[in-house]
């Protein structure tokens, strides 16, 4: 057998409300009762049939009750149990309104500096810390080279080098095509268009391409290795790492691993 739903019902100044005023129970009940007319006077709220009542429901009765007082109305509740009467203080005395709602709190300016200032000195000491470990890790694998992991390097080396070419190439052979375009219109003012092969070669080959392929390899290395850092976290395959014995700082950092925990990754 279903449980009741929550229902009222109006009989003349008196509003009749049955069934079990729960939250899983309520339905579209909210809607219709705000925006039912009522009697322009006094109203009688007879609770009486009501088999249960949550919180849901004592919030919905206080909502109710307070919106028919400020309209000018007078509401009088009748039939509360016990229950429903712990309810519905609790509701009034906890419940947060629109002018209850806490304020945030707006620090001052010598506060802001200060947690400004905290929180940069954190940053700093954890950076000095990593760089920290990753010294102190790379002596302890040099002392013992058998350790270090020759093809996770190699794999990573190729997977920042040569894999990255195609971008480097195109973005390069644009950057010469711009170039080569608007030297030409410059050049050919002084009737100097012939040197236009050695400003495109030695403007690309001297200053733009290291700066264009740097750029592009750490960019694209560097989110390729943080989305991966990132996902592993989430999946926990860092802790998993930790559980078999292999230093997450070495393999993800440093590309090699060690038997023996040594730092904090």
């Amino acid at each position: 057998m279903n449980d009741p739903l929550a229902t009222f019902r109006l009989n003349g100044n008196r509003l009749i409300c049955g069934g079990e005023w729960t939250a899983s129970k309520l339905g579209r009940l909210p809607y219709r009762l705000f925006n039912s007319a009522w009697p322009q006077a006094a109203l009688d709220l007879d609770l009486s049939e009501i088999q249960r009542m949550g919180t849901a429901g004592a919030w919905l009765v206080y909502r109710l009750c307070k919106q028919l007082r400020e309209s000018g109305r007078t509401v009088e509740l009748h039939g509360l149990s016990e229950e429903m009467d712990g309810l519905l203080k609790m509701v009034e005395t906890q419940g947060i309104l629109a002018d209850r709602l806490p304020k945030p709190h707006e620090p001052g300016v010598l506060e802001a500096l200060g947690r400004a200032s905290l929180e940069s000195a954190r940053n700093v000491i954890g950076l000095i810390a990593f760089l920290g470990q990753v010294w102190a890790t790379t002596l302890r694998l040099l002392v013992r080279p058998t350790r270090v992991r020759w093809c996770a390097i190699a794999y990573a080396l190729g997977e920042a080098g040569y894999k990255a070419l195609p971008i480097v190439g195109l973005l390069s052979f644009l950057l010469g095509i711009v170039i080569t375009y608007q030297g030409g219109v410059q050049l050919r003012t002084y009737g100097a268009s012939v040197f236009v092969a050695d400003l495109v070669g030695l403007s690309t080959l001297r200053e733009l391409a290291p700066i264009i392929t740097a750029i592009i390899v750490a960019g694209r290395t560097g989110s390729a290795y943080t989305a991966q850092i990132g996902t592993m976290k989430v999946t926990e395959e860092i802790d998993a790492l930790r559980s078999i014995g292999i230093q997450p700082l070495e393999l993800l950092v440093l590309v090699q691993s060690s038997n023996v925990p040594f730092v904090q990754f």
